[in-house]
């Protein structure tokens, strides 16, 4: 059985014209060009091969499909990841369910945690992340100020991590904290270095 990608005019015409050799190569130049089109063909269905295509072909799709949170620093896994769920963000922009997925896609693991589970104030919420290899706090917020609902307020960001062994406890405090691009940032930015460590975001965004 031939395969279809495969297949010459030879292939289907009688044996008394496939022995003529103009014949034969007339069809092995309709299978060269037939090649290439095949070829030109595959490269065209980038929706349905994000898991094949390269850097620069990801970040058109990122434009395209206007991913606001999308950075053209992240690795190619984490943007692959931020394409495919894209069209799901953006038909629950908002949402704690947007909120989580493009958390947990850009930065591995984290939720947030609306006010009613913590009895905090309506309308706040808190983001809760795994300790891993260290966070931008500065592009979260602004990735949070992009997915969140208009009416939302960050109370506090929380790192937390286990440990099975005595570790050193320290703080540090610092005033006068000012991040780029966020308005309304408060006078004091508290870090504590527990088993959890916090920062007070309240008002940030």
């Amino acid at each position: 059985m031939i395969k279809f990608d495969d297949g010459e005019l030879k292939d289907i015409l009688p044996s008394n014209f496939t022995r003529q050799p103009q014949v034969v190569a007339v069809s092995y130049a309709l299978k060269q060009e037939y090649e290439r089109y095949l070829l030109c063909l595959a490269r065209a269905y980038v929706y349905a091969s994000i898991d094949t295509a390269e850097d620069d072909v990801l970040d058109y799709l990122a434009t395209d499909l206007h991913v606001r949170y999308y950075r053209t620093s992240y690795s190619l896994d984490v943007k692959r990841k931020l394409i495919k769920s894209a069209i799901a963000v953006m038909s629950k922009d908002g949402t704690k369910y947007a909120v989580d997925t493009v958390i947990q896609t850009s930065f591995g693991a984290g939720e947030s945690v609306e006010w009613f589970d913590y009895d905090g104030d309506p309308g706040h919420f808190r983001i809760r992340l795994d300790s891993g290899d260290g966070y931008d706090i500065e592009e979260l917020l602004a990735i949070l100020k992009v997915v969140k609902r208009e009416s939302a307020h960050l109370d506090e960001i929380t790192l937390q991590t286990a440990v099975d062994q005595d570790i050193f406890v320290g703080m540090i405090t610092q005033t006068g904290i000012r991040v780029s691009g966020v308005s309304d940032v408060p006078e004091a930015l508290t870090l504590a270095v527990l088993d959890t460590a916090v920062f007070d975001a309240s008002r940030m965004i």
